[in-house]
């Protein structure tokens, strides 16, 4: 095609330095991706929601299924200050960017993102939507509490979704004292599978349903030997946490529950 045809690169004012460290941002990157929405339809579910603030930055992933929240504590900034939503496929491509703390920076103008790294320039709109009040959704009494280790938890979980429903993918959780109990059912196949491994369990019993493939995002992303999993009902949603939490770093992942079939 001709150059003429090439889309313009727009002319960007007063752009806003925006200071976070590589690892940091590749780290925030990795956690809060996988959550993301791609429905077009809900476009503020399509990126990144970031708040800056001098002393603390927040970030949070969703697509209305699952959600993670990423609180940095010791954050200082001298840049910008505020919200905004960058989209997926820009962090798809800094990805790639951040190798190099010294050779990659952020800048934040009225409608555009801009990074820059070694002479390459990445630049994208901003998300131009109100992000929904994602606070409202994360529970605060969550007082049935499973731990369980997460690489057993999460090969439990794998090999009994083989024989999970196609479309729903659906499995149940039911946790005891010191065992959990993974099983699935699929009444149009006929086939199910059920596997029983050791965790701790404090709380009333429950039966909790999740869609397999949401639950092993879930899980493949906490970087922890344990994992903490809090629940209340087996209709509201359950929280999961690393056992172990480093300093200044806030990590919250949200799965709501599927309704199980009778």
């Amino acid at each position: 095609k001709p150059a003429e045809e090439f889309p313009a690169i727009p002319e960007i004012d007063e752009e806003t330095p925006l200071p976070i460290k590589s690892d940091l941002l590749n780290e925030i990157i990795k956690s809060t991706s996988f959550a993301i929405s791609h429905d077009d339809l809900k476009p503020a579910l399509t990126g990144l929601y970031l708040k800056l603030e001098k002393n603390r930055l927040t970030t949070v992933g969703t697509d209305g299924h699952r959600l993670v929240r990423y609180i940095v504590n010791d954050y200082e900034t001298n840049g910008f200050t505020g919200e905004i939503i960058i989209p997926k496929k820009f962090l798809n491509l800094l990805g790639s960017l951040l190798v190099d703390d010294d050779k990659t920076q952020l800048w934040i103008s009225a409608n555009h993102a801009t990074a820059t790294s070694d002479g390459v320039k990445v630049l994208t709109r901003i998300i131009d939507e109100r992000y929904p009040d994602y606070e409202s959704v994360i529970p605060k009494e969550n007082k049935k509490k499973l731990v369980v280790n997460k690489e057993r938890f999460l090969g439990a979980v794998k090999r009994t979704s083989i024989f999970s429903n196609k479309m729903t993918h659906q499995i149940s959780i039911t946790p005891d004292k010191d065992t959990v109990l993974i099983k699935t059912e699929d009444p149009e196949t006929a086939s199910r599978g059920q596997e029983e491994m050791k965790g701790e369990f404090s709380g009333e019993p429950l039966t909790i349903g999740y869609n397999a493939n949401y639950l092993k995002d879930i899980l493949s992303h906490i970087n922890d030997e344990n994992i903490v999993i809090k629940m209340d009902t087996p209709i509201s949603s359950t929280l999961f946490n690393g056992e172990t939490t480093e300093k200044n770093r806030d990590i919250t992942m949200l799965l709501m529950p599927i309704r199980l079939n009778d």
